[in-house]
């Protein structure tokens, strides 16, 4: 009767094909979890079980969001009137000085394309989507104030993230001509506070 021996490590390897499948073997080490660095320097805060659409016109398919850090407007002038921010602090900024709608969304993904859109229907206006998307973390152009849905993730993640007050912080969802959507980050509860008044902000970035 011929036998067959085998090395520890290809036992391994056929008792995990058996037990989980060919395919759950390898883990690649490029993807990231919660807490980590993220490419913009940021800390990951939102990993999807599926990839979400994302970019400028949500033609992209993204799997994380990370936040940058506490005293990014340090590093970047946020331009913002009331509260430029500090290294301990998030710049207060308005949403915008004007009463009007311009369409956007609140899941997560369609951050980036508000955004766009705020700027380009308020300029010089639009003071929270402007400091946010003038943040250039790791030299990435693609930073953003967050919609109402990835800004309640942001919450969720606050302590890992760090660096946030117990107030109002803005997202890029609107809620109609003269309010949009800001996040308690006291209790976490969203509402609609008018555009014309002040409260933090922390970019974002999705990819």
């Amino acid at each position: 009767m011929r036998r067959y021996l085998f090395r520890p490590e290809v036992l391994v390897l056929l008792l995990a094909i058996s037990l989980f499948g060919a395919k759950k073997l390898w883990v690649d080490d490029s993807t990231y979890k919660v807490g980590n660095t993220g490419p913009g320097g940021g800390i990951v805060f939102y990993k999807a079980t599926t990839p979400f659409a994302c970019g400028p016109t949500l033609e992209s398919m993204c799997t994380y969001l990370e936040s940058a850090p506490a005293g990014w407007s340090v590093t970047q002038a946020s331009g913002c009137q009331d509260f430029a921010g500090s290294s301990t602090e998030d710049p207060f900024c308005r949403w915008s000085e004007i009463s009007d709608s311009i369409g956007t969304d609140t899941a997560i993904g369609t951050g980036y394309k508000n955004t766009l859109a705020i700027i380009a229907a308020y300029s010089s206006q639009a003071e929270a989507a402007s400091a946010s998307q003038a943040y250039l973390g790791g030299g990435l152009e693609d930073w953003y104030l967050p919609s109402a849905d990835e800004l309640n993730e942001l919450y969720l993640r606050q302590t890992t993230v760090g660096g946030f007050a117990t107030a109002n912080c803005w997202s890029s969802s609107e809620g109609d001509a003269d309010d949009a959507w800001f996040q308690y980050f006291n209790y976490g509860g969203q509402g609609n506070y008018g555009k014309s008044h002040t409260a933090y902000v922390r970019p974002v970035r999705a990819f």
